[in-house]
């Protein structure tokens, strides 16, 4: 009998295994994507190309740009050097098999996604957006140039805050670009300006290039140190406490975003220790919810709660409340 009972008990078991959904999963081994590829900076930088032929090449780029303008951007001395570290310091096959493979992950999540064709371009792109994907013509156009190093001289002769240049390494930019597309996938309700509606939204982005990226790290997809994730960790409950006290949650203050989402050196509690947090910490309290989510609510699909905009049900079935 006890036999009995402990072979019911195992096959309980492995039934539940069974059924348990892993939301990071792929359907099948990921096969890369080819794309249609061009190196805008080799014949922008190329003067024996001549202004017209450039124009021509590449009309939706510089085919409204007074020639005497377009003369002086592309001899231009900081471009140029810009130019020449990506050429000695990034190899266009590594980013193009860094994309083929993103672009697998993306086709495997989304059966419709038709891989765009890249535009890769050194001294135009700002550094604050070095990645644009146009969802409607299937076009990216990313400025390597932003991805050197984050102990890069260039970054420090421009000016670049250092807590930006984290964000700066080749190691960073197949997550820049997943989470570029994620953005384009993820619905943005304009009327939603509840900062829980925001942290929420930005919990979905990393959860899509969690999907799209699963070898990276919660660390990594965040851009946060060791010693970051290790004091979000220790201060969870009282982050949490802070937010739930004071009425931030639903809150439409449009500072709760400059102080807790958008890229910062560390974030606002107006506190003495503020300067010891790290920045962004609505993005990865929104993060925490949405896995607390997928956890505790297996039968809803990763697909379903990316397009589920009721930002407070998702909030409530998350259970999510740390002690």
């Amino acid at each position: 009998m006890n036999k009995i009972s402990a072979i019911i008990v195992l096959l309980c078991l492995l039934t539940s295994c069974v059924k348990e959904k892993n939301p990071w999963a792929t359907k099948t081994k990921i096969q890369p994507i080819d794309f249609e590829w061009h190196d805008i900076s080799a014949i922008y930088f190329d003067l024996a190309v001549s202004n017209q032929k450039l124009q021509e090449t590449y009309p939706d780029f510089f085919g409204n740009i007074p020639d005497s303008i377009l003369s002086n951007r592309r001899e231009d001395s900081l471009a140029l050097d810009f130019h020449r570290e990506v050429q000695q310091k990034i190899s266009l096959k590594q980013v193009q098999d860094s994309l083929a493979d993103l672009f697998g992950y993306i086709k495997d999540f989304q059966e419709d996604f038709a891989a765009p064709s890249v535009y890769s371009f050194t001294g135009e792109m700002p550094y604050l957006n070095p990645i644009a994907y146009f969802k409607q013509t299937h076009d990216l156009v990313i400025g390597l140039d932003w991805f050197l190093g984050k102990e890069e001289n260039l970054y420090e002769k421009v000016g670049i805050p250092h807590y930006l240049r984290k964000r700066m390494d080749f190691e960073q930019f197949k997550l820049r670009v997943a989470e570029n597309i994620a953005r384009q996938m993820v619905p943005y309700e304009i009327h939603q300006r509840k900062f829980l509606d925001q942290i929420i939204y930005e919990g979905k982005i990393i959860a899509l290039m969690k999907r799209f990226c699963p070898q990276y790290s919660d660390s990594e997809l965040l851009d946060y140190t060791d010693e970051s994730m290790q004091w979000l960790s220790d201060n969870e409950a009282e982050v949490y406490l802070y937010f739930t006290e004071n009425d931030l949650l639903f809150s439409d203050n449009h500072q709760l975003s400059e102080r807790f989402i958008y890229p910062a050196p560390f974030s606002k509690f107006y506190l003495e220790n503020d300067a010891n947090t790290p920045g962004r910490v609505g993005v990865w309290m929104g993060w925490q919810i949405i896995k607390n989510y997928l956890k505790d609510n297996s039968e809803i699909t990763l697909k379903e709660l990316i397009y589920e905009k009721q930002s407070e049900e998702i909030f409530q079935k998350s259970g999510y409340k740390p002690q």
